[in-house]
Protein backbone atom coordinates (compact mmCIF):
# COMPACT_ATOMS: atom_id res chain seq x y z
CA UNK A 1 0.00 0.00 0.00
CA UNK A 2 1.23 3.83 -0.82
CA UNK A 3 0.91 6.29 2.03
CA UNK A 4 -2.39 7.19 0.34
CA UNK A 5 -3.97 4.03 1.20
CA UNK A 6 -3.67 3.35 -2.72
CA UNK A 7 -2.06 0.03 -3.67
CA UNK A 8 1.65 0.17 -4.29
CA UNK A 9 2.26 -0.10 -8.22
CA UNK A 10 5.68 -1.91 -7.48
CA UNK A 11 6.67 -4.56 -5.00
CA UNK A 12 8.93 -3.40 -2.81
CA UNK A 13 12.14 -4.95 -3.81
CA UNK A 14 11.54 -2.94 -7.01
CA UNK A 15 11.76 0.77 -5.53
CA UNK A 16 14.54 -0.53 -3.27
CA UNK A 17 16.56 -1.37 -6.44
CA UNK A 18 15.85 1.39 -7.82
CA UNK A 19 17.34 3.13 -4.60
CA UNK A 20 19.95 0.81 -4.72
CA UNK A 21 21.36 2.08 -8.51
CA UNK A 22 21.19 5.60 -7.69
CA UNK A 23 23.22 4.86 -5.01
CA UNK A 24 25.66 2.79 -6.68
CA UNK A 25 25.69 5.31 -10.00
CA UNK A 26 28.34 7.54 -8.12
CA UNK A 27 29.97 5.43 -6.06
CA UNK A 28 31.06 5.40 -3.19
CA UNK A 29 31.20 9.73 -1.62
CA UNK A 30 35.04 9.47 -0.90
CA UNK A 31 36.30 9.04 -4.17
CA UNK A 32 34.05 11.91 -5.88
CA UNK A 33 34.15 15.52 -6.74
CA UNK A 34 32.57 18.04 -4.94
CA UNK A 35 29.83 18.49 -7.82
CA UNK A 36 29.37 14.32 -8.19
CA UNK A 37 29.33 14.27 -4.42
CA UNK A 38 26.50 17.13 -4.42
CA UNK A 39 24.93 15.40 -7.51
CA UNK A 40 24.51 11.88 -5.68
CA UNK A 41 23.48 13.95 -2.15
CA UNK A 42 20.26 15.36 -4.05
CA UNK A 43 19.89 12.20 -6.22
CA UNK A 44 19.26 10.20 -2.60
CA UNK A 45 17.29 13.43 -1.16
CA UNK A 46 14.81 12.79 -4.74
CA UNK A 47 13.81 9.17 -3.83
CA UNK A 48 13.90 10.12 -0.13
CA UNK A 49 11.15 12.62 -0.86
CA UNK A 50 9.40 10.55 -3.28
CA UNK A 51 7.07 8.76 -0.66
CA UNK A 52 6.83 7.64 2.40
CA UNK A 53 7.87 4.15 1.49
CA UNK A 54 11.28 5.03 -0.08
CA UNK A 55 12.46 7.16 3.00
CA UNK A 56 14.16 4.39 4.76
CA UNK A 57 16.11 2.72 2.27
CA UNK A 58 17.32 6.45 1.14
CA UNK A 59 18.19 7.55 4.18
CA UNK A 60 20.18 4.27 4.89
CA UNK A 61 21.88 5.37 1.57
CA UNK A 62 22.51 8.91 2.49
CA UNK A 63 23.90 8.19 6.00
CA UNK A 64 25.54 4.89 5.47
CA UNK A 65 28.71 6.37 4.30
CA UNK A 66 29.81 10.19 5.12
CA UNK A 67 32.71 11.65 4.03
CA UNK A 68 34.11 15.66 5.25
CA UNK A 69 37.18 17.10 4.47
CA UNK A 70 38.87 19.21 7.15
CA UNK A 71 38.25 22.50 5.75
CA UNK A 72 34.15 22.11 5.60
CA UNK A 73 33.26 22.89 8.82
CA UNK A 74 29.59 23.84 8.19
CA UNK A 75 28.84 20.58 6.84
CA UNK A 76 30.48 19.00 9.77
CA UNK A 77 28.95 21.52 12.16
CA UNK A 78 25.32 20.58 10.25
CA UNK A 79 25.76 16.87 10.66
CA UNK A 80 26.53 17.29 14.63
CA UNK A 81 23.30 19.21 14.98
CA UNK A 82 21.16 16.66 13.02
CA UNK A 83 22.59 13.57 15.21
CA UNK A 84 22.15 15.77 18.51
CA UNK A 85 18.13 16.19 17.28
CA UNK A 86 17.86 13.18 15.85
CA UNK A 87 20.04 10.74 17.47
CA UNK A 88 18.52 7.31 15.49
CA UNK A 89 19.97 8.31 12.76
CA UNK A 90 23.19 7.63 14.38
CA UNK A 91 22.79 4.23 13.81
CA UNK A 92 22.52 4.40 10.09
CA UNK A 93 25.89 5.40 10.02
CA UNK A 94 28.55 2.48 8.75
CA UNK A 95 31.76 4.63 7.85
CA UNK A 96 32.31 8.06 8.33
CA UNK A 97 35.67 9.88 7.18
CA UNK A 98 36.85 13.18 7.87
CA UNK A 99 40.12 13.77 5.57
CA UNK A 100 42.72 16.62 6.01
CA UNK A 101 43.51 18.44 2.51
CA UNK A 102 46.49 20.19 4.04
CA UNK A 103 44.75 23.58 3.82
CA UNK A 104 43.09 24.25 7.00
CA UNK A 105 43.23 23.63 10.71
CA UNK A 106 42.72 20.19 11.60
Amino acid sequence: MSDRGLPSCFPTEVYEEIIQWVHLLFGPPRGLSIDERQKRLSSLCSCALTCRAWLPVSRTCLYGELTFFSEDHTSLEHLVRSLDANSWLRTLIARLSVYSTGNGPH
